[in-house]
């Protein structure tokens, strides 16, 4: 084991929300999940818990029927826009892409940054990304489970940066 001090590292965190009246700030809203994206010395990552469905009373109560049907099943809405603003973040982060594109009623909020505890200890038996990748994600779910009650389904997307 070998430690390793001073290393670069930014966490960014994004909530989901789905607003019934923007114009009412005590108007019901429904989290649906979080973004979260971490920079750590050339590795990024992306990733998303997002809740599995909506239940039938949230749908029939507030969601007009447009959004009732686009959704119904969050993960399923949310994965292909995940995934596109991956391919297509390229010089910033992913979650500006998303929060750029949902600021209505479906409200993906501005990243925010966030502390991120990173492992000072090296475990030499894992590659340097991997447990990037696992402290990434121990942070992200110990999140969501403040911020969701529901079941969620998660994502991540890892890739080295340039040098």
């Amino acid at each position: 084991m070998s430690r390793k001090a001073g290393r670069n590292a930014e966490f960014l965190l994004s909530h989901i929300r789905y607003r019934t009246d923007v114009r009412r700030a005590s108007a019901p809203d429904f989290r649906l999940g979080i973004f979260g994206e971490a920079f750590v010395d050339n590795v990024h990552v992306f990733g998303m818990l997002i809740r599995r469905e909506l239940t039938t009373d949230e749908l029939t109560k507030w969601f007009p029927t447009s959004w009732a049907t686009e959704l119904q099943f969050p993960w399923t809405y949310f994965g292909p826009r995940f995934d596109n603003a991956w391919t297509h973040a390229t010089s910033g982060p992913a979650i500006n892409l998303l929060s750029d594109e949902f600021n209505g009623s479906l409200l993906v909020e501005p990243a925010s940054p966030d502390a991120f505890p990173l492992r000072l200890v090296h475990d030499a038996a894992f590659p340097h990304d991997d447990i990037i990748v696992a402290d990434f994600i121990f942070h992200l779910t110990r999140v969501i489970e403040d911020y969701l009650s529901e079941p969620s389904l998660q994502q991540t997307h890892k890739q080295r940066l340039a040098a």
